[in-house]
């Protein structure tokens, strides 16, 4: 059985649009060194390979927003 590769991150703002959320991801991975780009609000490429954007919230106790990345084909 085959398994995408999966990337969580958390950023300090929260978004309300999921391409801004996108775009903040794409500034943070580009800020840390990675060779990032924004397709959609939904897709990015991160050193030559295809993510779906996943977005993840969780109130327990403090609201936090996590994006998860999925590797695509």
């Amino acid at each position: 059985m085959l398994f995408n590769k999966c990337i969580t991150i958390e950023l300090d703002d929260r978004y309300i649009k999921k391409s801004d959320l996108t775009k903040a991801v794409v500034d943070k991975l580009t800020s840390d060194g990675e060779n990032c780009e924004f397709i959609s609000a939904d897709l990015i490429t991160l050193n030559g390979k295809k993510y779906e954007v996943k977005e993840k919230n969780y109130a327990n106790p403090v609201p936090v927003q996590q994006v998860q990345l999925v590797e695509t084909n």
